[in-house]
């Protein structure tokens, strides 16, 4: 059975020539590759402001990184409790209290503090301890 034709209107019809020297065919072949894309997809995005989200998977052994991760992991579970706990508080008509208020501020300021954590382990394994989000 064949496969199924693309409407028209999804179908890229029109050819665009761009030239590049080596060294930028290989930053944007590389990015693409980083992005799980193809090269036009790529450039295709890149050109119409769509986001692009570029994954790493760390694989080498940090005896010491493996810890820091459950012990990230295990706060955030507790975390997501006290969210959880707050929202319940909240939705079943809960006066809204300087105490709940307090809570859930320590509660996001404990999340963007691992954030920062986490972000600054990423850029020691990878050699950048400038690290930031994309």
């Amino acid at each position: 059975m064949a496969r199924p034709k693309k409407e028209k209107e999804l179908n890229h019809q029109h050819i665009i020539t761009l030239r590049l020297t080596d060294i930028e065919l290989e930053l944007v072949m590389k990015k693409a590759a980083a992005a799980g894309l193809s090269r036009s997809e790529y450039i295709r995005k890149s050109l119409l402001g769509g986001k692009i989200m570029v994954t790493h998977k760390v694989t080498a052994e940090f005896p010491e990184l493996r810890e820091e991760m459950k012990k990230i992991s295990w706060l955030l579970s507790n975390l997501s409790n006290n969210i959880n706990q707050i929202a319940k508080h909240f939705n079943t008509g809960g006066l809204h209290s300087q105490a709940v208020t307090a809570e859930l501020e320590r509660a996001l300021d404990a999340i963007v503090q691992m954030q920062v954590d986490v972000t600054r382990m990423v850029g020691e394994i990878h050699g950048n301890l400038k690290t930031h989000y994309k």
